[in-house]
Parts: structure tokens; C-alpha cells; sequence
């Protein structure tokens, strides 16, 4: 059934589909400042778009047809809606845009969905599918719009809090997270007044099938997440469902879904994404590709006056969320990941005909190991060195323009065709030798200190608590004195207590939390021997 779009939101979805067209480099720099956040800054250089685009092929020409047929131009301006950049759904602060230095705020996330969504329809159209007849395009839209959008704190709070569900229209008892959320949310199918999607209970089973031949695809083009809502569509579903109830009371317009129909649009989701999979081509694994990604990543769209006859700069600033795992949702780090201290930076990084990253670290007390790049199923895309030769030679994922790396920062660029569109770096990071080898040799002056005063307290502590018949009790005089102990105590107490006060920034005492934990323990040790010796008057004071 054909359905017509807002001018302004499919200019938005071409721009969005050909990015290379129109951006000519896209330059991020990354600062690891703090333990548990970044600070990202990311500039975006756009070319003339009357002049790149009249050049172009026929991508580039209709692309401009869309742009000039939101007949709003003026002054050489154009307004619209335009892509900014992509984002992961991970905790963010202090978003701020700027379009050709003019200070711009974002569209809403479920207008930027809608806009994904009509990207993924332009591409599968591109890509010569036809929808069947039968199918309502516009309710497709609203659904792929919402596993697009859908936020996923409830249903994580759930994921976590609840183990085991009892409920289920068979009565079985079976592990089912997702039956538990949509039972908190939609409310019992036998009330139909309050009910938001009678007779769901019923639909389930035929949900659960269509979503379980989405992850089956889902796994060769992103890593499993439990909290994907491309892996997971019935995740968005409650969203679905009260976005249009709001429609309905607000203006009276919007369909009123059934549990029916639902299964149907989840049915043809699978079925799509199934015939896309199983005929390989560069376009297909486009929308495939783009498809999961939405899942852990959305794109920033901004309402902006833009030049259409000279070049002008997107700049994007925030504060992101640092992991020390590829597997963001963990809660707890392994034993190894605790040990390791190894920060990972997702990056969008086929935005532009040249993409520029750049990684460094603010605090001197922390160097930056050798980072290594890895691609959305978390395989690494940098050669090892017995094979870099062979890979450059035959132009393998290790092949890249421009590459290096320092123990201040890591810089990558690259313009290669076909390269990752998102990938992961990577960053080990250490403690400068000078810091590290300070901290070592204190923990090993403390149990030195440790082991002087129990080597010479023990002994006679064990005779004085436990004399032998016809021993006499040594004499305290003879003992281990202040001064001895002082000599003992102090330097090596002042040295622990100023490296473990001593942190030039959060992200240093995340580092060395665990040596911290040592030469502390060590300290305490240490305080609580020359105490006991005290205690038992094998210290001589005065």
C-alpha cells in the first residue's frame, strides 16, 4: 500500500543514506579523563551541497531533488532536518550541537527513529524489494520506528530483578523475562477495559517464533544483546502501543492494533530480514547491517538553516560513558577485566569520505598501551604482526591509510571503501613506569618493614608469652626500642600514606585501586604489629 512520507523526513532518510556524499571528513577526538567518562569531541566537514551534489551520479541528483523539493530555500539556505551523528545508547552528558556555528538543539529520539526507519524503506526499495499489497507500510513504519526507539530501563530493571516467570497461557512455568515485562505493562488479557492489547497472551508463542528467527540472522553482523530491540522486537512494543493510544486521544487519528495484526508485522519483519539474508548482496547487507545496529546505536537529528552554495562544519561535543568491557550490560568485570584496565571507545567510523580518530590521555600518571581495533561481532580488524605484512600486500582488514600510536595518544584515519561502519578500539591502559615502579617499591619497603618488625619481635614475644621450665624471662631492656622502631615505622608509613593519598585524577586511581588495596592492607599490617609489640611491653618506651 503506498504511503507518503513528510518531505522534510525523507530528505532527512536520503541524507542519512548517503553520507558519503555530502560529508567530507569526519575528525573525533577522544580524551580519557576520568574513571568512568570521556570527553568527545567530533567535527564533521561538509562540502558545498549545490556544487558536490550536482556532480554526483544520480544518487547525488536525487538526493538534491529532495533536498530542493522541501521548497523552503532562500538566500542560499535551505531548512531542514539534518543528520548529526551517531550516537550509542549508553549514558550521555553535556550533548551539545553546533551547525555552521550556530548553536542547534536535536529532534526528539522518536522523530529520529521515525527517520531511521524511513531510511531502512528507501533502502529495501533501492534494493529493488517490493512490499506485498496486503501489507499496511505505514503500521511497518511505526513499528520498525519504535524497535528503533524503544529506551530499555524497565525492561533491564526486570531483566535483573526477575528470575523465574510462573505466567503463561499454558500454565507451564518457564524462564520468559520478556512474558513478565509485557504482563507488567500490557495487564491481563481476561480485562479487557484495562487491558492494552486484549488476547496478547494468546499471540505470544507466534511472537516468540519471529523473534527467534531475527537473532539467528542478528548473530553474524552484531554481538548477542539481551537488550537489543532489533534482536528483541517485542521489547518495543509497550512504546508502540502507547504511542498510538496517545494519537487517538489527542487527535483522533492512528489505528487501533490487535494482537492479529501484530503477529503479522512481526511475522513479515522475520520474513524480510530472512529473504534479505539468505541472497547476498552489498545492498542487502546495508540494511542488515543497519537494521541491528540500530539496536545499540541512534543518529542525532537536528532542525537547521544550511548553506547550499558554500561549506560549513557540524560540531558535536558530550561526555560518554567509559566500559572497561566490550560487553557493555555486564554489571560485574571479570577477575581478567579487573586486572587488565582496558577502556573500549565505540566509533562511528564510515560517517565521511575520510574518518579521523584520535585517543589520548589527559593524566600524565597514565600511559596509553597498544590498542587494537575490532569490528561490531567483536573480531579484531588489526593484524598480528607475523601477518601484517600479508595483509597489507593483499589489502585485508589491517589495511588502512594512516596509523599510530604513543603512550600519550592513538590516531587512526582511514578512507577506504568498504571499511567497518562502527568499530571498536580498544585502549590498554597503564600507569607511567615511574608511577608504577614508585608504587611497587613502596608495597616492597612496607612488608620489608613488616617482616624486620616480626623477625625481630617474634622470638621473643614467643619466649616472654611461653617461658620454658628453668628459663628465665628475658629482660625488656633488651628489647626492641622506640627509637629502633621509629626508624622503622616512620619512613615507610609516610611513603604509604602519600602514594595512597596521591591520585592525579579518578581515572589513575581506578588504575592502581588494586596495588592500593595492597600497600594498604600492608600499612595497617604493619601498624597493628608494632601495636601488639607495644601491648606486650617488647617495645621500650622511653
Amino acid at each position: 500500500m503506498p504511503v507518503q512520507f513528510d518531505p522534510r523526513d525523507e530528505a532527512a532518510a536520503a541524507l542519512l543514506n548517503d553520507l558519503h556524499l555530502w560529508r567530507l571528513r569526519a575528525i573525533e577526538r577522544v580524551e580519557l579523563s576520568r574513571a568512568f567518562w570521556s570527553e568527545r569531541d567530533r567535527e564533521i566537514h561538509v562540502q558545498p551541497l549545490y556544487e558536490k551534489l550536482s556532480a554526483e551520479s544520480k544518487n547525488g541528483t536525487d538526493l538534491l531533488s529532495c533536498i530542493l523539493a522541501l521548497k523552503n530555500t532562500r538566500n542560499g539556505t535551505v531548512d531542514l532536518v539534518l543528520p548529526i551523528t551517531e550516537l550509542p545508547k549508553l549514558p550521555l552528558l553535556d550533548l551539545t550541537i553546533n551547525v555552521d556555528g550556530t548553536h542547534v538543539h536535536r529532534a526528539s529520539r522518536d522523530e529520529g527513529a521515525r527517520i531511521q526507519a524511513i531510511s531502512l524503506i528507501r533502502l529495501i526499495k533501492d534494493a529493488g524489494i517490493e512490499f506485498p499489497d496486503n501489507l499496511p507500510l505505514a503500521r511497518f513504519v511505526d513499528l520498525l520506528t519504535f524497535v528503533f526507539y524503544a529506551p530499555t530501563h524497565i525492561y533491564e530493571k526486570t531483566f535483573q530483578g526477575y528470575k523465574t516467570s510462573h505466567y503463561f497461557t499454558s500454565g507451564t512455568s518457564l524462564l520468559n523475562t520478556q512474558f513478565t515485562y509485557l504482563r507488567n505493562d500490557f495487564g491481563n488479557t481476561h480485562d479487557d477495559k484495562k487491558c492494552l492489547l486484549p488476547d496478547w497472551e494468546e499471540q505470544y508463542t507466534s511472537w516468540q517464533q519471529s523473534a527467534r528467527r531475527i537473532r539467528a540472522i542478528a548473530g553474524e553482523y552484531v554481538r548477542s544483546d539481551p537488550f537489543s530491540s532489533t534482536q528483541h522486537p517485542i521489547i518495543s512494543l509497550p512504546y508502540l502501543l502507547q504511542e498510538l493510544k496517545h494519537r487517538r486521544e489527542a487527535s483522533g487519528s492512528g489505528w487501533t492494533p490487535k494482537a492479529p495484526e501484530v503477529t503479522a508485522l512481526l511475522t513479515y519483519l522475520a520474513d524480510l530480514l530472512e529473504s534479505l539474508h539468505e541472497e547476498p548482496s552489498d545492498k542487502n547487507d546495508q540494511i542488515l547491517r543497519n537494521y541491528f545496529a540500530y539496536g545499540y546505536r541512534w543518529v542525532a537529528f537536528a532542525r537547521c538553516r544550511i548553506p547550499l552554495d558554500k561549506s560549513f562544519i557540524i560540531s558535536v561535543r558530550e561526555r560518554r560513558a567509559i566500559y572497561f568491557t566490550p560487553d557493555w550490560q555486564k554489571r560485574r568485570l571479570s577477575p581478567k577485566e579487573q586486572i587488565q584496565k582496558t577502556a573500549w571507545q565505540m566509533v562511528a567510523f564510515s560517517d565521511a569520505e575520510t574518518n579521523h580518530v584520535n585517543i589520548h590521555v589527559s593524566d600524565t600518571a597514565v600511559r596509553l598501551g597498544k590498542p587494537t581495533v575490532h569490528n561490531e561481532l567483536g573480531q579484531s580488524l588489526t593484524p598480528r604482526r607475523a601477518d601484517r605484512r600479508k595483509w597489507l600486500a593483499e589489502g585485508g582488514p589491517g589495511r588502512i591509510d594512516d596509523e599510530r600510536n604513543t603512550f600519550e595518544f592513538y590516531f587512526r584515519q582511514d578512507s577506504q571503501r568498504g571499511r567497518p561502519p562502527r568499530i571498536y578500539i580498544r585502549c590498554p591502559l597503564r600507569l607511567t613506569r615511574v608511577h608504577s615502579w614508585t608504587l611497587y617499591l613502596t608495597m616492597g619497603i612496607t612488608l620489608f618493614g613488616i617482616m624486620l618488625l616480626v623477625n625481630r619481635g617474634w622470638s621473643e614475644i614467643h619466649s616472654v608469652l611461653q617461658p620454658t621450665s628453668g628459663q628465665q624471662v628475658p629482660e625488656v631492656d633488651n628489647n626492641l626500642t622506640a627509637k629502633d622502631a621509629t626508624l622503622i615505622l616512620v619512613p615507610v608509613a609516610f611513603a604509604a600514606s602519600f602514594l595512597l593519598t596521591r591520585d592525579t585524577s579518578t581515572l589513575s586511581a581506578w588504575i592502581r585501586r588494586i596495588r592500593q588495596s595492597i600497600l594498604l592492607i600492608e600499612l595497617f599490617a604493619l601498624l597493628a604489629i608494632a601495636f601488639v609489640l607495644i601491648l606486650v611491653h617488647h617495645i621500650r618506651i622511653g
